[in-house]
């Protein structure tokens, strides 16, 4: 059974502080979270290895 660690998260109501916190502050995902949270979308988080594995695109949902 492959187990998939991803999940999707609605980032308005939470802090950017908070979320780049996960994510270790990076200058990449804090632009990605931002972009979220001012177009009121969802972000789709994934390990790298799945990424790779071409699961599917990472992307920013409405």
């Amino acid at each position: 059974m492959n187990r998939s660690s991803a999940f999707e998260a609605r980032v308005c109501p939470l802090p950017l502080a908070s979320l780049s916190a996960i994510l270790d502050h990076g200058e990449a995902a804090i632009a990605v979270l931002d972009e979220a949270q001012f177009a009121a979308r969802r972000i789709r988080v994934r390990r790298e290895e799945e990424y790779r594995a071409g699961d599917d695109r990472g992307r920013m949902d409405p």
